[in-house]
């Protein structure tokens, strides 16, 4: 994640500097370059997060975002399904306030510093213009403070609001059992599985008839047993 900030925010405020100020007729350029940075930015947090694919996309690239997106579209559906739509929908969201966005304000923010530096405005003190430029200042106060002492009462919703970050859960949950599975399978393929089926031939050559801790074989296949002793999950680190 370090890495992806560092990659994306540097190139981002430079670029859009020295192209709002020095290069301001090439701003597709800039633009393009900001793209080719945030790519190489991606690909090199992915290679040092060492996660699948599906997580670092989850937990990396939509970061902060992804929660979100998901608790406002999980209640378009009455029975907190998902639909096709909704997986491109959170992408859209989380690229568009995570990366996309940003650039855009501080070309506008270096765009209007350049202007205000190149042609200097003079500040009117009488009149009418400073009375009615001060109220949207007093209408923005209003609408930021005015709901925080007016309402007596809690928000009361139609839905259960802990259902908003249910699919994340799923998700989570899912990738977990995945992760496991994976490591299981990876032990068991560096010779882990050789050495059960000897150790269960040698207990029913000495009268024992369970199989070996964790695995069950059926009729020659092998099927792993990813739960503890006592049915509860193993703890999943990434």
């Amino acid at each position: 994640m370090r890495a992806l900030a560092f990659m994306y925010w540097l190139p981002c405020i430079f670029i859009t500097f020295y192209f709002s100020f020095g290069f301001e007729g090439a701003k597709v350029w800039g633009a393009l370059a900001l793209l080719l940075s945030t790519m190489i930015g991606m690909g090199v947090s992915y290679k040092m997060s060492n996660m699948p694919l599906v997580s670092w996309y989850h937990e990396i690239v939509l970061c902060g975002t992804d929660k979100i997106a998901m608790s406002i579209s999980i209640l378009s559906n009455a029975d907190q399904s998902r639909s096709w739509w909704m997986l491109p929908f959170e992408l859209y969201f989380g690229i568009l306030i995570k990366f996309i966005n940003p650039a855009c304000l501080l070309f506008f923010i270096f765009e209007g510093l350049k202007a205000d530096l190149t042609t200097p405005f003079g500040i009117v003190t009488t009149g009418w213009l400073p009375v009615v430029a001060s109220m949207y200042v007093f209408i923005a106060i209003v609408i930021v403070f005015a709901p925080m002492i007016a309402c007596d009462y809690p928000e009361l919703f139609k839905h259960n609001v802990e259902k908003e970050f249910s699919d994340d859960d799923i998700f989570e949950k899912k990738t977990a059992t995945s992760y496991k599975i994976k490591n299981k399978l990876k032990g068991l393929k560096g010779g882990g599985l050789k050495g059960m089926m000897k150790k269960k031939a040698k207990l029913e050559s000495t009268g024992g008839g369970a199989a070996g801790e964790g695995v069950q074989l059926v009729e020659g296949q092998a099927s792993v047993d990813t739960k503890k002793e006592g049915g509860q999950d193993e703890e999943w680190k990434v």
